[in-house]
Parts: C-alpha cells; structure tokens; sequence
C-alpha cells in the first residue's frame, strides 16, 4: 500500500515539472493615435548583461525602428 502511494505522489507531481512555457519573444509594432508614426521593435538574443544569466550567450541586442507617415503616404 505505501508502494502505491509513493507512486502515486511521484506521477501527480511528474505534470508539474515543465519547462518555462513563455511565448517566444516576436516584432512588434505600435502606432501612434494619429498613425503618422510607429515603431518596430525586433526583439535580441542577448541576456548575457542581464543580472543572473551571466553565462548567458551574448548575442545582437533589441532594436527598435521609427517611421513618420511621408506626405505622399508611405512610412
């Protein structure tokens, strides 16, 4: 009976032991109110600067790109 009940702890606890299930990061772009401006963010590879993940591969860095609306339409 103990047998079983170990066993039991051990497989409910097994669901719970997943890796981080975060969204992947992804460009994003935010538009003014008026739309004549936004900006374009694509996301980097770098945590090596960021506190704790000193290992960390030290890869591009975020960006971010601003456009204004030019007089004949396009950004």
């Amino acid at each position: 009976m103990r047998t079983f009940a170990v066993l039991m702890i051990v497989l409910a606890t097994l669901d719970t032991a997943h890796a981080d299930s975060w969204a992947a990061p992804q460009v994003r772009e935010e538009f003014s109110t008026s739309r004549d401006h936004f900006v374009r963010v694509t996301p980097g590879t770098s945590w090596g600067d960021t506190t704790g993940f000193a290992g960390a591969a030290k890869g591009p860095y975020a960006t971010a790109t601003f456009f204004h609306r030019e007089p004949d339409g396009s950004y």
